[in-house]
């Protein structure tokens, strides 16, 4: 009964035999919120993460306010002193002076949109005064290239055997 394989033949490894069922599954959501609970859970959670949001926002615009507030004071003594008047400059600091105390007082519990409102009534008169500073820190670069580009012009103007067109469109320029 057994045979052995002959020379040159190789004996095949009998076949497994499998057999399959069916398995009916019903899925059931045992330890699941019904779906309109879920959803009002979301809602929750969006409510939480706006005014989270809306804390934050305002904890960032009332310390800009604040930084400002200081900042400006200190440049009004060292920086921007030379450009504002004192009237400027003293009523400047009186509103700072205000600013800083509503800060403390009523302002410690307000919302976003006075803190940029207070800010921006600050910025009003401070922020010229910063750009005449920025303006007049700017002249010797914007002068050291003015003249720069007036030599350039004019040794172009020179080295061409058409002087008079040339210095026409220069004097046009400016």
């Amino acid at each position: 009964m057994n045979e052995e394989p002959k020379a040159g033949e190789t004996k095949e490894a009998p076949k497994k035999k499998t057999r399959t069922t069916k398995l009916n599954v019903e899925i059931s959501a045992i330890n699941s919120l019904p779906a309109k609970q879920i959803e009002q859970l979301l809602d929750i959670e969006y409510a939480m993460f706006s005014q989270d949001k809306l804390i934050r926002e305002t904890l960032e615009k009332k310390n800009e306010f604040e930084s400002y507030i200081y900042e400006m004071r200190n440049k009004l003594g060292e920086k921007f002193a030379a450009y504002a008047t004192s009237q400027v400059k003293t009523a400047l600091l009186a509103d700072l002076e205000k600013g800083e105390n509503w800060l403390y007082s009523e302002g410690m519990e307000t919302t976003k949109d006075v803190y940029a409102q207070r800010l921006d009534e600050l910025k009003k008169v401070g922020e010229p005064i910063s750009n005449r500073f920025k303006e007049y820190e700017a002249i010797p670069e914007v002068s050291a290239e003015f003249l720069q580009n007036l030599a350039t012009y004019d040794s172009v103007a020179s080295s061409t055997v058409k002087k008079p067109l040339i210095r026409l469109k220069l004097i046009s320029i400016f």
